[in-house]
């Protein structure tokens, strides 16, 4: 039966019907491209410096707001990181079910790492054979450009996207990632951001409008601020308020952090107006590094907290279009009201929550106490009576004949044997006889005997009457042993007898 039962479990696990098979991507990762890794957040400075340089051109039949290289999620307090989870593209990725279709024709000129510019609800690319980090939308090549450019075509499916209650997920992966050692400072900055509201969407669009509206986007090529670590943001966040996009979109998510809303940061291009021979010219003058938030239901959601997605007059699809409306719709600042309750509930509502909350932790911790009580019951009972017993056995002379007594009188009592102070031993045989038959009588009776010659004889009592003591406990214990399993479970756990008897030795 044991093997049986074993073969079914191996065979459950190893057939795969009602599921998809596995697939080599879905297991394997690709190893990492051959070429240095760069950080395109490094070199947003340096592109603004020369802001007339072509990057790249697309064609695409769908507007394109963004063009995204990397997706980083975890900082240190100095530097960015990807927590990218790299595979070889097969021959596509699954897109949303129901989503609107969009495609491109990317011809990359001003790109010699391995990023390549990329779309969030990727599902194809055509000419190349690239790495893809399918959670981030991200595409890489093994090495860099060793060519004049690369020309490859991009299919995507985007999600006809609802905002609805705009509750953020804080389970997204890497939305709650690490901070550093948080200036003390800047602690009062994210409160005064977010206007103490709970983490929802709402809230994130605050924070975008508090940054757009309180700090300056650097323009120009010359004195651009560069540096992303926690004592470029504090500088400025506090003194200079000037920036580009590098400070705005790592200080938006280190603030929105700080304040429970899940957020990473996304560095690429801006999607161009400008064209030439019918295609869309990206230049350096469009590098942006823009935040996204986690969205219950939705998924990551692009913002732009430096106001210069609005002022562009470019048209927006897919999830663009949802983010402008919710932005149309964001109250003033002095309108904002903590928490944001969903319509129709009592404005007690929010007590009622927390009171709830707490009734909870309550009903854990009771459930926790109870759970406690029974398993210290169900061991911590038997075992005190197994020690009990070992430290009456260990006693000699007279006391080791009163402990004899002392254990089979407890005995008889946990089985149900009523016992009386006043009670002599032969009164209790005669009670343990009727429950139990002679089978317990008589080695009670004997040991009555022997009991009478320890208390009133004056003699001294030996090893021997303490070893015939202890034996009339034992045939005790064989005769106990016939009564039903429950009657001998519940004996068992019968706490009253752990408590000593006044004056039993008298009897």
């Amino acid at each position: 039966m044991v093997a049986l039962v074993a073969g079914a479990v191996v065979l459950a696990g190893l057939d795969p019907v009602g599921r998809d098979p596995l697939t080599l991507k879905d297991t394997q990762a690709a190893p990492p491209p051959k070429s240095r890794l760069g950080n395109p957040l490094d070199d947003i400075a340096q592109r603004l410096t020369r802001p007339d340089e072509e990057v790249f051109r697309y064609r695409g039949d769908t507007p394109v707001d963004q063009w995204r290289l990397i997706v980083l999620n975890g900082f240190d307090g100095s530097n960015w990181l990807a927590d990218s989870r790299i595979r070889r593209l097969g021959a596509g990725l699954d897109g949303a079910p129901d989503g609107a279709g969009g495609s491109a024709e990317l011809r990359v000129r001003g790109l010699a790492g391995p990023w390549l510019p990329s779309h969030p609800d990727l599902t194809g690319v055509d000419g190349l054979t690239p790495l893809v980090d399918e959670s981030a939308g991200t595409l890489m090549m093994d090495s860099a450009s060793t060519g004049p450019e690369r020309n490859y075509r991009l299919s995507w499916s985007s999600p006809d996207v609802d905002l609805g209650a705009g509750e953020v997920d804080a389970r997204a992966p890497g939305g709650l990632g690490g901070l550093g050692a948080v200036p003390p400072e800047l602690e009062q900055v994210a409160r005064d951001a977010v206007r103490g509201l709970r983490p929802t969407f709402q809230t994130a669009l605050q924070l975008e409008r508090f940054l757009s509206t309180n700090y300056q986007v650097a323009v120009g090529k010359e004195d651009l601020p560069t540096g992303h670590g926690w004592p470029q943001l504090r500088h400025f966040l506090l003194e200079s308020k000037r920036g580009t996009s590098e400070q705005f979109a790592t200080a938006y998510v280190v603030l929105a952090r700080m304040s429970g809303i899940p957020a990473r940061l996304v560095v690429g291009f801006r999607g161009s107006a400008e064209t030439d021979g019918g295609m869309n010219v990206v230049r350096n003058r469009d590098v942006l590094a823009w935040p996204e938030v986690a969205v219950a239901g939705v998924g990551w959601v692009a913002l732009d907290p430096t106001a210069t997605a609005g002022k562009a007059g470019r048209d927006q699809g897919g999830p663009g279009k949802a983010v402008a409306r919710a932005r149309a719709q964001l109250p003033a600042e002095q309108e904002l009201r903590p928490p944001q309750l969903p319509p129709g509930t009592p404005p007690d509502a929010a007590e009622d929550q927390s009171a709830d909350v707490g009734a909870g932790w309550w009903w854990l911790a009771a459930a926790a106490l109870i759970v406690l009580f029974g398993l210290l019951w169900l061991f911590g009972v038997p075992m005190a009576k197994v020690v009990r017993a070992r430290r009456r056995r260990r006693r000699s002379g007279a006391e080791g004949v009163l402990g004899a007594w002392d254990e089979i009188r407890d005995r008889l009592r946990a089985h149900g044997v009523p016992f009386r102070i006043g009670m002599t031993p032969r009164d209790l045989a005669e009670s343990a006889g009727a429950l139990a038959g002679e089978g317990i009588r008589e080695p009670v009776a004997r040991l009555a005997k022997v009991l009478d010659v320890t208390l009133w004889s004056g003699v001294p009592v030996g090893d021997g009457a303490v070893r015939r003591a202890w034996q009339e406990v034992g045939e005790v214990r064989r005769g106990l042993a016939t009564r039903p399993f429950a009657a001998r479970v519940l004996a068992a756990l019968e706490p009253r007898t752990l408590v000593p008897i006044k004056a039993s030795r008298r009897s």
